[in-house]
């Protein structure tokens, strides 16, 4: 009564002990044994390269295609595995983008708005509404 939750329950102790029972305790195997079927693991560094490049591929490809496509667990392709924590990946807009940016991309974003932002101050208002009729058309 001393610990409540963080005892084992009374059943399961006496399941263990009907189980440990027949034979010498001695020789009981008390680890989980292995087993058959795919590994629950996909963090080698295969699958991770294999992931990489599918994404590489498709931006636009579904977690659960990327899994079957190299038959490996969705789960282990989802969120806090391979694309999001390995990769570093994101879904933006139904794409996987890379989370971070490299020091070229951060260049290239500074010198386009810089050059955006000169742009406004010389044109105004008419730029904004230019760049409207372009994306429109």
């Amino acid at each position: 009564m001393v610990y409540r939750e963080a005892c084992v329950d009374y059943s399961t102790v006496c399941r263990w002990v009907s189980s440990l029972k027949g034979g010498d305790p001695t020789e009981s195997i008390l680890r989980d044994q292995k087993r058959s079927g795919k590994p629950l693991s996909a963090s080698n560094a295969a699958d991770q390269k294999a992931v990489g490049k599918i994404i590489l591929g498709n931006w636009r490809i579904k977690q659960k295609d990327t899994a079957k496509e190299i038959e490996i667990l969705k789960e282990r392709v989802q969120h806090k595995f391979i694309i999001t924590d390995i990769l570093g990946y994101r879904k933006v807009s139904a794409k996987w983008v890379p989370r971070m940016l490299t020091d070229e991309m951060e260049m290239q974003r500074t010198t386009t708005c810089a050059e955006l932002l000169k742009y406004y101050e010389e044109e105004g208002e008419e730029l904004i509404h230019r760049l409207k009729r372009h994306c429109i058309n």
